[in-house]
């Protein structure tokens, strides 16, 4: 079995995904690469921009994905 790169850590929080419209996620984990995020239901376009609104702090840091 393939071992990945880099240790995934655990986590639970909201994010939300600003691309067409705006749809809420949940991280379930992530790493020093990358982090997966869980969405119920979403249609990406043929040519994404997307950005996650991480909440930091007493903001929220966007992030181009």
């Amino acid at each position: 079995m393939e071992k990945r790169a880099c240790e995934r850590i655990p986590v639970c929080f909201e994010v939300e995904l600003d691309c067409c419209h705006k749809v809420h996620g949940t991280v379930i984990n992530n790493s020093e690469k990358g982090m997966f995020i869980s969405i119920k239901e979403m249609c990406f376009p043929f040519d994404p921009r997307i950005k996650v609104g991480i909440p930091f702090n007493e903001g929220i840091l966007h992030v181009p994905v």
